[in-house]
């Protein structure tokens, strides 16, 4: 009887084992969503741009952080993938001394359809993924815009270029544009 119990046992021991190497083998590593993301001081405001792999590339050109902002600036920008590893999430907050702030968030799941809100409202991408925020006056004023964004590249010069080359950056901004 004992060696009975005793084949039993190992039999159950083996059948646990293959199946944790099964289940092990057939499960999915997770794939971290490819992004990224840069931004830059220019002319009198900032320039931020995020672009996904697969996704849109979203650009923020914000009247804070310029040359005429004679009181500290605050600028942060972070990214996480606290959710799951597919679950994107880059979040912005920029403020000024004299008391102006604009936050903003982009989030996906599956890095082709992006969420924004800027100040706590949601805006739809499909009517334009370029924002120029205005927070001098008191309030936050949006403006979105359509524009071409896919030969900017996330890099510094290559915002600037592009605000150097679209006369409504160009003007938001502050700088001559060709």
């Amino acid at each position: 009887m004992d060696d009975q119990v005793l084949a039993v046992f190992k039999a159950g021991r083996a059948l646990a084992l293959l199946t944790v190497v099964v289940l092990s083998g057939c499960r999915q590593q997770p794939v971290e969503i490819p992004r990224s993301a840069a931004a830059a001081q220019i002319g009198e405001g900032t320039v931020v741009l995020v672009r996904w792999k697969d996704g849109p590339a979203v650009m923020l050109c914000s009247d804070i952080g310029g040359r005429s902002d004679k009181a500290p600036v605050h600028s942060s920008i972070t990214s996480s993938n606290a959710v799951s590893p597919l679950t994107s999430k880059e979040e912005g907050v920029q403020s000024a001394g004299d008391g102006r702030r604009f936050e903003w968030s982009l989030e996906t799941v599956d890095g082709r359809t992006v969420k924004c809100h800027l100040d706590g409202k949601e805006y739809d991408l499909g009517k334009g993924t370029l924002f120029l925020v205005k927070t001098k006056g008191g309030k936050t004023e949006v403006e979105q815009l359509t524009k071409d964004l896919s030969a900017v590249q996330p890099a510094a010069p290559s915002l600037e270029e592009f605000a150097g080359k679209d006369a409504v950056v160009g003007k938001f901004l502050g700088i001559k544009s060709d």
